[in-house]
C-alpha cells in the first residue's frame, strides 16, 4: 500500500456520495474481480479503466455512467484502489482502445518503488523531502546544487 492510499480512498469515498450511484459504483470497483482487472491493466501498461468499463456498462445505467462526473469518480476510485495495491500513476490522458465504449483516455499505473526502510525518528527525512520539494519550485539550478551540497554535509 502506498502512503497516500488512505487519503486517496477517503477522497474517493467523499466524491462517491455526491454522484448518482457513486457508492454502488465504488463498491463494485472494490470487489475482487474488478480489483484484479485494474491490477491487470496496470501490469499491461494500459489505462486500467478500460479493463473495468465492460463491467460498469453492463451493471449500471449506460446514460448515467457516461456522464462526466461519474467518469471522474471512476477515475478517482481506480487511483485509490490501485494505490492500495501498491501502484502509482505514471501517465495520464493515455488513449484507450477504440472498442472502449466508456472511456477515450485514462491513466496508466506502475508498481511503485516503496522504500520499506524505517524513516529516521528525528524527522530528518521529512525535512529533506520538504526542502527538495520547495527547491524544485523556487530555486534556480545553481541554488538547488548549493542546497544539495549543504544537505550532504549534514550527513
Amino acid at each position: 500500500m502506498l502512503p497516500d492510499a488512505p487519503k486517496l480512498m477517503k477522497r474517493a469515498r467523499r466524491a462517491a456520495r455526491s454522484v448518482t450511484n457513486g457508492p454502488q459504483i465504488m463498491r463494485r470497483l472494490e470487489e475482487p474481480d474488478a480489483r484484479a482487472l485494474l491490477v491487470e491493466g496496470a501490469e499491461e501498461g494500459i489505462p486500467s479503466v478500460s479493463k473495468v468499463a465492460p463491467i460498469l456498462l453492463s451493471e449500471f445505467n449506460t446514460t448515467e455512467i457516461k456522464l462526466a462526473p461519474v467518469k471522474t469518480l471512476i477515475g478517482l476510485c481506480v487511483r485509490a484502489i490501485l494505490a492500495e495495491e501498491g501502484y502509482e500513476r505514471i501517465e495520464r490522458g493515455v488513449r484507450t482502445d477504440a472498442d472502449d465504449e466508456l472511456f477515450s483516455t485514462g491513466s496508466v499505473y506502475a508498481k511503485a518503488d516503496v522504500d520499506d526502510a524505517e524513516p529516521e525518528a528525528d524527522g530528518t527525512d521529512d525535512l529533506i523531502e520538504l526542502l527538495a520539494s520547495v527547491s524544485e519550485k523556487l530555486l534556480t539550478t545553481a541554488g538547488r546544487r548549493r542546497l544539495t551540497a549543504r544537505l550532504e554535509l549534514m550527513d
